[in-house]
């Protein structure tokens, strides 16, 4: 891929996830094979899990 095809494609990507920020946490979901992390390292990443208010 040359330079001005990486770069339509960086923007064009830019422009959807703007419009659709849930793409992100979509993407995320289709990718994710269900196992939770078995190990937490102090001050790391923390999985994002969203759990609803009231449920």
């Amino acid at each position: 891929m040359n330079q001005s095809t990486h770069s339509r494609v960086a923007y064009s990507t830019a422009s959807k996830l703007r419009q659709f920020p849930d793409l992100v946490k979509l993407t995320a979901a289709k990718t994710w094979n269900g196992i939770l992390p078995a190990t937490m390292v102090p001050n790391g990443a923390v999985p994002f899990v969203e759990v609803p208010a009231g449920r």
